[in-house]
């Protein structure tokens, strides 16, 4: 016999389920809660009622276990269960899904429906989330839960299902609040809600009243009734990856409760790829700024390059123009030596301006030290990012 088959009998599977909550059992099967219950269903086996290991464990009193009666027929011969196949991880998945594949394949922190509704999660239940807000000092009135848009007659198996999922989810260590879990650093909102059936509307007495004294009013064709299907979702924006999940919902074969484990493992795939996506437009963000810096670099380097050459080649002009007033006051000083004439208050002026001008002028005249910092000094004053004004010009 196959690890994944086990074979029980009536009798056996009838006393053990009255032996410990349906939830460990079934987890020892390898198969979900609601699975079982159907097997037990089948089998006509009797189960305790919701809440009934709860109120035994503390003390209070409990129905009596009802008697298995005799049955003839296939119902009387051993049944096979077969183990659930393991959730798999979606194609290009992350380490955290694997990891969380893994985890569920070997039977240990998968979902478990709740005994009972008792203890619900604070991200659930109201009343669990307002005794957690007053131990955090947290008014009341700003209490919230996660979304739940069901009807009254299936509101308790709508809780039981967050419950089960929110505390797996924390299992894993992904924390659950009323905006959603936290997986891998991403948000990922829960909200479960009840579908809709369309049925055709049969129009009252007083809308027909209203269309036969107003024409134009219009009936409606259709009604949308609640259905007792439930459906998880998220409404996560993972737009680049199409190929993942994020609608869980009963159908004709099967219920939310057969699948939790798989909506588990979807919600952290969908984590995983925000966090990959945000790792990835983190390295791009990283790797474009990382080109601007260089593309400034490189500009700085030329606009510093510009203003050495700028530097030297200023100078070599203004030691010519130096050489030439030089050559002029020599020219000047001949010419009066040649003249025999007594120097003039406007010719003293005037040579002494000259050998301003050329003093000035000389990138030699301060010696070599103060020439090699005024061509340091171009270049850092090149080096500084260019001033913009308010207008970018």
């Amino acid at each position: 016999m196959s690890e994944d088959v086990s074979t029980v009998t009536r009798e056996i599977l009838y006393e053990q389920v009255w032996s410990k909550p349906m939830t460990k059992l079934a987890k020892e099967y390898g198969v979900s809660d609601v699975a079982l219950a159907k097997v037990c269903r089948k089998l006509n086996v009797p189960l305790p009622v919701r809440g009934y290991w709860n109120k035994l464990q503390h003390g209070k009193k409990v129905p009596p276990r009802p008697p298995l009666l005799p049955l003839q027929g296939d119902q009387s011969r051993p049944v096979r269960i077969t183990r659930s196949p393991p959730a798999r991880p979606p194609e290009n998945s992350h380490p955290a899904v694997d990891a969380c594949a893994r985890s569920l394949a070997s039977g240990g922190l998968r979902v478990e429906m709740p005994d009972s509704l008792q203890k619900l999660h604070p991200a659930v239940w109201p009343r669990a989330a307002r005794k957690a807000a007053a131990r955090d000092g947290v008014e009341p009135q700003d209490v919230k839960t996660l979304p739940v848009n069901v009807g009254k007659e299936v509101i308790g198996r709508a809780l039981g299902i967050l419950d089960a999922l929110a505390k797996a989810l924390e299992a894993h260590g992904y924390p659950v609040t009323a905006e959603g879990a936290t997986i891998e650093g991403q948000l990922v909102p829960i909200a479960i809600m009840e579908q809709q059936d369309k049925v055709l509307h049969v129009p009252t007495a007083r809308e027909l009243a209203s269309k036969k004294a107003n024409s134009w009013e219009k009936i409606p064709t259709w009604d949308h009734v609640p259905s007792g299907r439930l459906s998880i979702h998220s409404d996560v924006y993972v737009w680049w990856r199409r190929d993942l999940r994020k609608r869980w919902s009963d159908g004709r074969r099967s219920v939310l409760e057969e699948t939790l484990d798989d909506v588990l493992l979807g919600l952290v795939a969908l984590g995983a790829a925000k966090r990959q996506r945000a790792d990835e437009e983190r390295t791009e963000a990283e790797r474009r700024a990382e080109q601007e810096r260089q593309r400034l670099e490189r500009e700085r380097q030329v606009r510093i390059s510009d203003a050495r050459n700028r530097n030297i080649l200023g100078g070599a002009e203004a030691l010519e123009k130096a050489r030439a007033v030089r050559d002029l006051i020599s020219a000047v000083e001949h010419r009066a030596a040649t003249a025999k004439a007594e120097p003039t208050p406007e010719l003293q002026e005037w040579l002494e301006r000259a050998r301003s001008v050329a003093s000035e002028l000389d990138p030699l005249a301060g010696g070599l030290v103060q020439m090699l910092r005024a061509y340091e000094e171009a270049a850092e004053a090149a080096g500084k990012p260019p001033v913009t004004n308010r207008w970018g010009g």
